[in-house]
């Protein structure tokens, strides 16, 4: 019997399969950023291991691709498509414009933006096999091609860094490698020639039949073009050039580095200080909703007095600089702040269109980096503009999910501006963000901010070029502030302390009730003025930290404490007190450093464990789902995630990264390891939640659990059975502006009421013990 890597080898070439036929259906899913959206496609579909329109009770209808290969009309709905193999064998599916596909009943992520980034491999069977693709935004294309070579680089869709004339030694960028077989490859490496020198850099483990993008590192030379192979020991798979371009100084550049939300590479664009000095500012601008990042940097024209460096939202769509795009504006902003020389007074931020969405979010939700901010044709949150979830009526376990969103709500934290510059720019004739979101937020700062400017350019639409971001107004501004780095009065409020809880001295690190914001007015005084040294009120903080002189004495709440001889001091309100907490064990509960709600899990170079413990069918949904978990935040969010299996990971140093688990208790091998003492319990016959019981083989169930002292989480998807595992496939974790709580309990009902129909949903308390429960 030969080996599938060896068939595929002794078959025929075959040319292009366009699918040009099939059957559609058009609007009858739910759309909007909602946390279990309707779709009866999909209630039917997990009900069955080979779905077929013709037995669907849907008013399914004959569709035909155009002379372009275009389906159209598909929005809200389905395309249903075959094409007959002649023997098993890999086909790679090249689509675009769609949302995801079911390919022979195995979801893989979509092209949404049509893009071309997407190469999937996929292993057809001998005979008729079947797509169903989730319609986007109503336009779509899908061929079949032959894979190139058993493993095989693609260039569709590069990282790359430029050159800087003053560069030496080596860069390193991001390229796509195909798995075109059903093994796990684990020894390849990437060689990249440029120049007549050579570098090779081990490539990480390939899951079979995926795509990922690993780094390669290439010299440094004179010579734009590298060439670039893909290695097993001595012998060369396949290889491609690569074209880096070469800046003269002065002129905008990329350059990369890499993230630690999950390893991969990523860039930044850089419009460089025309006279580099230690008193220069820092700008940071985010850029709109399909723009890359170094043409945001490209809109600014470089200033003598400021380097100015624009993020990428991991993508040009990404995710509205919210979830993983405020990390990556986070970490390029820590990266440049560590390579550009700037006063540390001097940080301001900026950002254009979901750019300026961006700046009041990022802005309002971690104040004390910025001197000031300038939003410009922003919108202010999802609610105001980009169609936020609100449930009607809704039920108590709505009411929870509902909480888990508020970091979303720029306005319930924009006091957290009053120390800050504001500088709000619009087009009166703004006909994609509409110039009422800029006279939202005057409106909300007016009454009480001291240092805000307003500007509305008659006439102009959204994009009146490189002075829409590039405006004079803005740039006085920031060349006339600074932030204090050591301010004695804080007012800082937050919706969630482990997504934003420090602003300068102090640390907001446990609410009360979670999800509600927090609050805390402190003032520090002078020992000469005074014996209280710093004195103020919280709301809703259930666990504080300082950073304080020797011998302060603090007044919080009208209880006086201390004096303290330590430097760092963390309070624990216990009722009706405060008391000292020991910081070994805030460790060991939710603090601003790990807390929920679950989508916190996916970052920490978090690495998906699939399991391999149960039926052949249970473990082809966990692998089949951790690969469409991976391919969908690689084309979100340009990511690379390890993939392994738990016989795999029980061998491995985890150390300090998240682990997703992919199965249950009876599924999953690492489950004992990483979950024996969670309160969540998975197995093929239910879930229990501490004491409540859910028995059935149709339940879902997603959570996260801390792990060890340190940042660690886990993040859980599991199944009782393959119905309930299939319930997850489509809840949209990696869309920004969706958010869920601690855990959540679905069964089929989650498919067909939508979000009504969640069992259960709940967050656990800030010692990590069940805490707020709302059931169905």
């Amino acid at each position: 019997m030969l080996s599938l890597i060896t068939a595929f080898w002794l078959n025929a070439a075959f040319e292009p399969i366009q699918l040009t036929e099939g059957m559609s259906i058009t609007r009858v899913t739910e759309g909007g950023r909602i946390p279990a959206p309707k779709d009866p496609v999909v209630a039917e579909l997990i009900a069955t291991t080979s779905y077929n329109p013709a037995n669907s009770k849907l008013a399914w209808k004959p569709a035909k691709a155009n002379v372009s290969g275009l389906f159209e009309g598909l929005t809200g709905g389905y395309l249903w498509t075959t094409f007959n193999a002649p023997a098993e064998r890999v086909y790679v599916l090249e689509a675009e414009g769609h949302g995801m596909v079911y390919i022979n009943n195995e979801p893989r992520a979509g092209d949404l933006y049509r893009t071309n980034w997407l190469k999937q491999p996929f292993k057809a069977v001998a005979g008729l096999n079947t797509l169903l693709f989730a319609g986007g935004r109503g336009q779509m294309t899908a061929k079949l091609v032959e894979p190139r070579a058993p493993q095989q680089l693609d260039t569709g869709d590069l990282t790359l860094p430029d050159m800087l004339k003053t560069d030496r030694g080596s860069l390193f960028g991001g390229i796509v490698v195909l798995n075109n077989t059903e093994q796990t490859i684990a020894d390849l490496k990437v060689t990249a020639v440029a120049g007549g020198k050579t570098l090779s850099i081990s490539a990480p483990t390939l899951p079979p039949l995926s795509s990922r993008k690993v780094r390669f590192d290439f010299p440094v030379t004179e010579d734009t073009t590298v060439d670039v192979k893909l290695m097993r020991g001595s012998q060369t798979i396949d290889t491609t050039t690569v074209t880096v371009a070469i800046k003269e100084p002065g002129q905008h550049y990329k350059r990369t580095f890499i993230s630690a939300i999950d390893g991969s590479v990523q860039y930044f664009g850089v419009a460089p200080a025309l006279k580099p000095s230690k008193d220069n500012a820092l700008v940071l601008t985010l850029h709109g909703a399909s723009v890359e990042g170094i043409g945001q940097a490209q809109a600014y024209a470089p200033k003598d007095w400021a380097t100015i460096v624009s993020a990428t939202n991991r993508r040009p769509y990404g995710f509205d600089w919210e979830d993983w795009g405020r990390l990556d504006a986070l970490e390029v902003l820590g990266i440049a702040e560590s390579m550009f020389p700037h006063d540390p007074q001097r940080v301001f931020l900026t950002g254009h269109s979901m750019g300026g969405h961006g700046t009041w979010h990022v802005g309002t939700m971690f104040p004390d980096r910025f001197g000031a901010i300038a939003p410009s044709a922003g919108w202010i949150s999802f609610w105001s503009y980009a169609g936020g979830w609100q449930p009607r009526e809704p039920n108590e376990v709505e009411k929870l999910l509902r909480t888990a969103m508020n970091p979303s709500d720029t306005l319930q934290r924009i006091r957290n501006l009053k120390d800050r510059g504001v500088y709000i720019l619009h087009g009166d004739q703004d006909d994609n963000v509409p110039v009422g979101q800029a006279r939202t937020g005057r409106a909300a700062l007016r009454p009480w901010h001291r240092d805000l400017q307003y500007h509305e350019q008659p006439g102009a639409g959204h994009w009146w070029g490189n002075e829409c971001v590039d405006w004079p107004g803005i740039f006085d501004m920031f060349n006339t502030r600074k932030r204090d780095l050591d301010p004695d009065n804080i007012e800082f409020i937050t919706q969630n302390p482990g997504i934003s809880g420090r602003n300068a001295w102090a640390t907001i690190e446990q609410a009360m009730n979670q999800g509600a914001p927090s609050s805390i007015k402190l003032m520090r005084s002078s020992p000469a003025w005074t014996r209280v040294n710093v004195a103020g009120t919280t709301e809703n903080v259930e666990c504080l930290t300082l950073r304080i002189l020797p011998n302060t004495t603090i007044v919080l709440d009208g209880q006086r404490l201390g004096p303290f001889e330590a430097s760092t001091v963390t309070l624990k309100k216990h009722p009706g007190s405060w008391r000292l907490m020991n910081s070994d064990e805030l460790k060991k509960q939710k603090n601003a450093g790990r807390a929920g709600p679950f989508k916190q899990a996916f970052q920490n170079r978090m690495i998906f464990v699939y399991g391999t413990a149960g039926t052949p069918e249970e473990d082809a949904w966990a692998y089949a789902k951790a690969r469409f978990d991976a391919e969908s935040f690689y084309y979100r969010g340009n990511g690379s995630i390890d993939i392994v299996p738990d016989t795999v990971a029980a061998n491995m140093p985890l150390n300090d990264r998240n682990v997703i688990v992919y199965g249950n208790k009876e599924t999953n091998g690492m489950w004992s390891r990483l979950l024996g003492n969670s309160p969540i319990q998975v197995d093929r016959r239910g879930i229990n939640v501490g004491s409540k019981r859910f028995d059935g083989p149709e339940l879902g169930t997603m959570f996260l659990r801390p792990r060890g002292k340190g940042t660690q989480l886990i993040g859980v998807v599991a199944g009782t059975g393959l119905v309930g595992s299939r319930v997850l496939d489509r809840l949209p974790v990696f869309v920004s502006g969706v958010a869920y709580s601690d855990w959540i309990v679905v069964s089929p009902a989650a498919i067909t009421e939508g979000t009504k129909g969640i069992l259960g949903a709940g967050n656990f308390a800030n010692d990590w013990r069940l805490g707020t429960e709302a059931w169905r």
